[in-house]
């Protein structure tokens, strides 16, 4: 009986926990691309599809779109084994360290300097920038969801920003689409949705 009672509890607390967010508006919501990368991109892969689709969406719907790079010429004084990973993907050889030509910004998108941390909220503007324009709602897509992802959307959390991650704009390595957005970044993403979902809840 307990385990039972226990198991209709934890149903009803997911199902509120993570309940689609109602509500996208225009100028209060960003998509946040962090380590669209040639390196970590292929442009073959279905990432970047993914990537594709939501960046078009965003523009269509009116909402920020906002990249992020890392910086492979970085050093630092404690260096991890993540932030060896990132160097060694991104490293300036054969333009890997650039945006991807298909996932070039617009001219109204706003590209925060390069950064040797791994969220994107560290070492760059970028709390700054959300909050002179009014966001409120943060949509964060890119590869390597265990490393930059994680940490961006623990720091976009904490500072108060709504999270979303759409399912299919997550990648945990190269190519591949993560699970891990729904393991473990479920634990701190307010919203987790796939892009037929999300896009349901943008159409005006």
């Amino acid at each position: 009986m307990i385990p039972e009672t226990i198991g209709i509890i934890t149903r009803w607390w997911l199902h509120r926990r993570f309940r689609p967010y109602r509500t996208y508006p225009a100028r209060q919501t960003a998509v946040l691309l962090v380590d669209a990368q040639k390196g970590l991109v292929p442009d073959s892969s279905r990432l970047m599809s993914s990537l594709l689709d939501l960046v078009a969406l965003a523009r269509r719907s009116d909402f920020s779109v906002v990249y992020s790079k890392f910086d492979a010429a970085a050093e630092h004084t404690f260096e991890t084994r993540a932030h060896r990973l990132l160097k060694e993907a991104v490293k300036p050889v054969d333009g890997r360290d650039g945006i991807p030509d298909k996932l070039s910004p617009g001219p109204d998108d706003l590209v925060l300097s390069a950064r040797s941390t791994l969220s994107a909220f560290k070492g760059t503007d970028l709390h700054e920038q959300l909050q002179r324009r009014g966001i409120e709602h943060l949509i964060i897509a890119g590869p390597l969801a265990r490393i930059s992802i994680d940490s961006s959307v623990r720091d976009g959390v904490q500072l108060g920003y709504h999270v979303t991650l759409i399912q299919e704009a997550i990648s945990e390595d190269v190519g591949e689409i993560s699970e891990y957005a729904r393991s473990t970044l479920s634990r701190y993403a307010q919203s987790i949705l796939s892009f037929q979902q999300f896009k349901k809840l943008t159409r005006r």
